[in-house]
């Protein structure tokens, strides 16, 4: 990933590791289809920060599901099968990075791809309040720093309800594996009501994920505008400080 990209991720409040992930897991989504189909393959993957350049390092497994070589040729020779792999590769990295800075050339196009998008929740990230900006905010007592205070703490609220809701359905998920595993049917009946009830929290999933992106959306502005106005995080450490001294005084 390119510095500029990485930039304007990060001015935007879209995590730049969760773009790269996300575009990785799409890439080698392609690279099966495209080498393997019908089949699947396995990997494992490292993002690193070690360079000025995001990137991520891919270890292939040697053997597909059904025990195809798996391969990552650089070259088109009969031993490769006539296959560039590595070519493959960087074509649909490029492709998706381009995706992306088309995407961030404006606000509403980027509100349209996240609100289709199952982790928006999690792509967009939020500044984190510390114990000594909540007490500088609360010590302000101002319209601003009470409604960023609200906010702050609707999201977090927000953020635990759909990681709860992730886990029922995994634990849902376990269950029912289970089930098949141990030869238990289940009614027709009531695997068409499990169905209809799956689709309903799936929809009350996504709206929540929007919800919070409003929130995170309004949250951002206004944690920047009242950073810059007001010197948020210098004020929280002078809020400390003085904390500080007056329980040595205290004694």
């Amino acid at each position: 990933m390119s510095v500029q990209l990485r930039d304007k991720l990060v001015a935007s409040g879209i995590s730049p590791d969760r773009v790269l992930q996300s575009t990785l897991k799409k890439v080698m989504g392609k690279f099966s289809e495209r080498f393997h189909p019908a089949d699947s393959i396995g990997y494992a993957y490292g993002l690193h920060h070690d360079t000025d350049n995001l990137h991520v390092h891919v270890a292939l497994c040697p053997r597909s599901a059904k025990g195809a070589y798996v391969g990552c040729s650089m070259a088109r020779t009969p031993a490769s099968g006539h296959k560039n792999q590595m070519k493959y590769f960087r074509s649909c990295f490029e492709h998706e990075n381009k995706h992306w800075a088309q995407i961030l050339t404006s606000a509403q196009k980027l509100e349209e791809h996240l609100s289709k998008r199952l982790d928006s929740d999690k792509i967009v990230f939020s500044p984190r309040l510390n114990h000594s900006h909540m007490d500088a905010l609360r010590n302000a007592q101002t319209a601003e720093a009470i409604r960023l205070q609200q906010l702050y703490q609707s999201l977090r609220n927000l953020e635990a309800s759909i990681t709860a809701k992730r886990q029922y359905f995994a634990l849902k998920r376990n269950a029912h594996f289970v089930s098949r595993l141990a030869g238990r049917r289940t009614p027709k009946l009531t695997r068409i009501v499990e169905k209809l009830t799956a689709a309903i929290d799936r929809r009350s999933l996504r709206e929540m994920q929007n919800l919070l992106f409003k929130i995170k959306h309004d949250y951002r502005a206004l944690h920047k505008r009242y950073s810059q106005i007001h010197g948020f995080n210098a004020y929280a450490n002078r809020s400390t400080l003085q904390h500080a001294h007056r329980q040595q005084n205290a004694f």
